[in-house]
């Protein structure tokens, strides 16, 4: 089993000045769950940030306190800054979400490629 820690920290709603250290994305999600219900926030989704490799990761929250995991994220770091600016700015940009989207897209087109090749040899 791999012990090797990451770090995460809530992004959104709003951005924690707290950091969790967790063995996986779901555990590090559920410390960050929990900020928020210490906190009394109230929100239908939250994101995480795993900062060792700056993958951002979605979660709604149903009525019931569970998490479902809504898409997994792997994005540069200067795109990692930017959303964060922007969200400390207003809250995020539509342009700047459909960039980092256009970007995501394309990272899982090619690493669909990289997986074929590896299935088909």
């Amino acid at each position: 089993m791999n012990n090797t820690k990451n770090i995460y920290r809530l992004v959104k709603p709003y951005q924690s000045n707290k950091v969790y250290e967790a063995t996986t994305f779901m555990r590090g999600a559920n410390k960050c769950y929990h900020e928020l219900q210490k906190n009394n926030v109230k929100c239908d989704m939250f994101t995480i940030l795993n900062i060792n490799d700056n993958s951002l990761y979605d979660f709604n929250i149903k009525n019931k306190p569970q998490m479902i995991l809504q898409e997994k994220q792997n994005i540069n770091d200067n795109s990692v800054q930017e959303l964060l600016n922007n969200n400390i700015q207003d809250g995020g940009n539509k342009d700047n979400i459909t960039q980092l989207k256009l970007q995501i897209k394309s990272l899982e087109d090619r690493i669909k490629i990289l997986e074929s090749k590896f299935i088909t040899e």
